[in-house]
């Protein structure tokens, strides 16, 4: 086999070992190829391979497709990119789906991790940003899905979490956001809603969806406001109490005003009892929306149950008295 050699030093050869060919560059220096125009790499059907243009960039082909190709600003890449390890230094953007799965794990974990000494967190951050038309009420932000297979084999979603506008206007801007399940037929019902009220300050919180929907609070519930209101389209509210069922205040406060336990009809007062200071008597008087007081004092040796007070001819309310 016949060696071609340049240089001083024999530096830059050019051969054929019987198997394949060589082009070396053995000596001091680089190896230097320029074109005035496109440098290609080329197979023998005239696909290229890799394409050096004259404007800088650099690009990449798998079959005669482009798949990879530099730019001013970074690389862009057509198609799937695979790595086992990925450090992104500075910002990314992806534009379209970003799947991020492992056959490996049994528990995939995306981390957003801050190493910045200071008392700041990671952010997930869902921007709508529409510079043309702008956002109106009622549009999504953002929407978290929680998807599964179901015993048919189904892919479906079984809870949401759901950002959206609730006023658009500028300087009165309101936001809601809504935690929906799947409810036994796979149709997502809100069970808690926060959304902006109608005031400075206000936030309103709708819990459970529907009249056979149920709340469970494990401890104490406190209520920072003037009332507690039970609505509904049906005949009545109960409260109930397992044991004892207290209705009144904690506060040590020995003023003998009267303490008013009031009832509501279609938004109307409609009665009031007036429970008192007492110490051997328990005064219970029953007050009716035309003023009218029934009833009287129980005596504290008596053990009764007494109906007090009616309205048209019906009783307001039965109460149970063991002193």
């Amino acid at each position: 086999n016949v060696k071609a050699t340049f240089g001083g030093g024999d530096d830059l050869q050019i051969y054929h070992d019987g198997s394949n060919s060589y082009i070396d560059e053995v000596g001091t220096g680089d190896l230097i190829i320029s074109a005035d125009n496109d440098l290609k790499f080329m197979d023998r059907g005239n696909n290229i391979m890799a394409n050096m243009n004259a404007a800088n960039s650099v690009e990449l082909y798998f079959g005669g497709v482009k798949k990879f190709e530099t730019t001013a600003t970074g690389i862009d890449v057509t198609g799937e990119l695979e790595a086992t390890t990925l450090d992104i230094n500075g910002n990314a953007t992806f534009a379209g789906d970003v799947t991020l799965s492992s056959a490996t794990s049994a528990s995939p974990i995306v981390e957003i991790q801050n190493t910045n000494v200071n008392a700041l967190s990671g952010i997930l951050r869902f921007n709508k940003t529409d510079a043309t038309n702008g956002s109106s009420a009622g549009d999504d932000i953002g929407l978290i899905d929680f998807k599964a297979l179901d015993s048919g084999g189904n892919v479906d979603v079984f809870a949401t979490i759901l950002g959206q506008v609730a006023t658009q206007a500028s300087g009165s801007e309101g936001g809601r956001i809504t935690l929906s399940v799947a409810s036994h037929d796979a149709e997502l019902q809100p069970g808690l809603i926060i959304a902006d009220g109608n005031a400075e300050d206000e936030v309103d919180v709708t819990i459970a969806n529907g009249a056979a929907s149920q709340t469970t609070i494990a401890g104490d519930l406190n209520i920072q406001g003037d009332a507690l209101r039970f609505t509904n389209d049906a005949a009545s509210a109960i409260i109930s109490g397992y044991d004892t069922l207290i209705i009144g205040s904690d506060s040590d406060n020995d003023d003998a005003a009267d303490k008013p336990i009031f009832f509501y009809q279609n938004g109307a007062e409609i009665a009031a009892v007036h429970l008192t200071e007492f110490t051997t008597e328990v005064p219970i008087n029953v007050t009716s929306a035309t003023g009218t007081t029934e009833g009287g004092g129980i005596d504290a040796s008596d053990a009764v149950s007494i109906s007090v007070g009616t309205i048209n001819g019906e009783i307001i309310t039965t109460i149970n008295v063991d002193i």
